[in-house]
């Protein structure tokens, strides 16, 4: 065997040794980083994640209360609470990606779930309710999203502490309209967007026959939409939540 075919053999073997040497190496790295890479903390979670993980507000008072807090950090346009009805939980707006919307429109805040409802632990003794609903945002007011169920939480608030408290008010077919007067609600001077379904004829038509008369109330209404209208047109309702809270 001449000495060219020798070193070609020789060159051949050391360049097969290399990459096999690299690419050992490459593994091992990957390794380490899938190992140092698991143990570390997520901070910027989707909305997905922080709902699954059950991550909420570190300086929040209320542990039994869940939330998902969404959307930059700082914002021209004033913050959300987003409430839910009975058979539903703070992921209903993960799902109807009101979130995401909310969140791309440069608008913050968080979806809670109700005591007893989603991950949130059901108490012998509730925490009052306007107590924890004023803590998520304390020194400043706030928008507040209430459908059906979560009505018996957000109308007393609004009644009790809404001019003091609320930049704006989202009743969508809430419990409980009609237990304040319409008097009464022609005297509450807070800016209210009141949705419901065109076919909803029990609790949404409660809501506008009585919240209606809320000074500087508008009325929307969901076409062909049932008591959670916010499932049958998602991309309409967040729309018009977006456009009336922008206009704050």
């Amino acid at each position: 065997m001449s000495d060219k075919v020798k070193l070609l053999e020789n060159t051949s073997n050391f360049t097969k040794n290399n990459f096999y040497k690299i690419a050992a190496a490459a593994l091992f790295l990957f390794g380490l980083i899938l190992i140092f890479s698991s143990k570390a903390e997520t901070v910027d979670l989707s909305t997905e994640e922080q709902y699954k993980s059950g991550r909420s507000l570190s300086d929040f008072p209320y542990p039994e209360i869940k939330k998902i807090q969404f959307g930059p950090s700082s914002s021209p346009y004033p913050p959300v609470i987003l409430l839910h009805g009975a058979a539903f939980s703070s992921a209903t707006w993960v799902e109807t990606r009101t979130l995401d919307a909310l969140s791309s429109s440069n608008i913050r805040g968080v979806a809670i779930d109700l005591p007893g409802f989603g991950k949130s632990r059901s108490v012998q003794k509730p925490s009052d309710t306007i107590g924890y609903l004023n803590e998520f945002y304390p020194e400043e007011k706030f928008v507040l999203v209430s459908p059906s169920m979560s009505g018996t939480y957000s109308v007393p608030f609004l009644k009790e502490k809404g001019t003091e408290r609320l930049a704006g008010y989202v009743p969508v077919a809430p419990v409980g309209a009609n237990t304040i007067s319409k008097e009464e609600y022609s005297r509450i001077s807070i800016p209210t967007l009141v949705i419901y379904g065109e076919e909803d004829k029990g609790l949404g038509q409660t809501s506008v026959e009585f919240m209606s008369h809320i000074h500087g109330s508008k009325v929307v209404m969901i076409p062909n939409g049932k008591h959670p209208c916010y499932l049958d047109d998602p991309d309409l309702f967040n729309n018009q939540l977006i456009d009336f809270i922008q206009s704050l």
